[in-house]
């Protein structure tokens, strides 16, 4: 998964707390976010060659969100430019889609919505090159509920998205990590029980359509095959390649290969 090139997501909003949060969104589905709080520094950034989707804000210091879309029409005319606002201004809306926005969405808005019209440009813009557009893939914690993971088997299904990574790390503090007090997110062996978990129920959930790249706690070719078992498409290694060196990846691979054959 790591080898193959993400689309890059650039947010430019000057709230730091809409930043925050649209990185961990589109981080989440699967995309490479770069977030700016200046529209001017996303022009300065370099980066606008290797963008495949923009989205900005509407009223910010310094260049606008409408001037900011014109600048970029100069350079790269079919970039998607997708807007996010708190104000209602149906003339700013109207010029924003005059001059070619793909969607002007209005805050608050849910991740579904965005997520949405992210999929949407990523689509129209492959089918303008002549090209296929790349999966997204959502992933989930193994801290969702399994009524909170339905929630987001309706999004995957409403907006097309081609399937699900679980899990990624845990807040939670299984076991003897009870008493830890380091903040952050938990990997490795204390995953592995409930991504499995979580993978078996999506199988099921999903009748074994929706594929599945599972990760969390595979240290070994036994539990990347329990992984498999519960309905795994793929597998994904973190933890375990950094305690296995860097040739555990082909070793886990030659074990799951010769693990089919019997």
């Amino acid at each position: 998964m790591d080898g193959i090139a993400k689309p890059v997501i650039a947010i430019v909003d000057d709230d730091r707390r809409v930043r925050e949060s649209l990185e961990s969104l589109i981080e989440s589905a699967g995309f490479t976010a770069r977030v700016f709080s200046l529209a001017e520094d996303f022009l300065q950034g370099g980066l606008m060659a290797g963008t495949s989707c923009l989205i900005t804000d509407v009223r910010m210091p310094g260049m606008g969100g409408l001037d900011l879309q014109r600048r970029v029409r100069l350079e790269r005319p079919e970039l998607p430019v997708i807007f996010i606002t708190g104000h209602h201004e149906d003339e700013v809306e109207r010029c924003a889609l005059a001059q070619g926005a793909a969607f002007f969405i209005y805050k608050p808005f849910d991740a579904g919505e965005l997520l949405g019209a992210i999929m949407a440009a990523n689509s129209e813009r492959a089918k303008l090159a002549g090209k296929s557009k790349k999966p997204v893939l959502l992933k989930i914690a193994p801290d969702l509920s399994f009524r909170q993971i339905d929630s987001v088997l309706q999004v995957i299904a409403e907006f097309g998205l081609n399937g699900i990574v679980a899990t990624n790390t845990t807040l939670a503090r299984p076991d003897s990590f009870a008493n830890c007090p380091e903040a952050g997110g938990l990997s490795g062996r204390p995953l592995q029980r409930r991504a499995t978990q979580i993978i078996r129920y999506i199988s099921g959930a999903t009748a074994g359509k929706l594929p599945i790249i599972g990760v969390g706690g595979i240290h070994d070719a036994e539990s990347a095959g329990e992984k498999m078992d519960a309905g795994a498409t793929l597998v994904q290694v973190y933890t375990g390649m950094i305690y296995g060196g860097p040739f555990f990846a082909h070793e886990l691979a030659v074990a799951l290969a010769e693990r089919q054959r019997r």
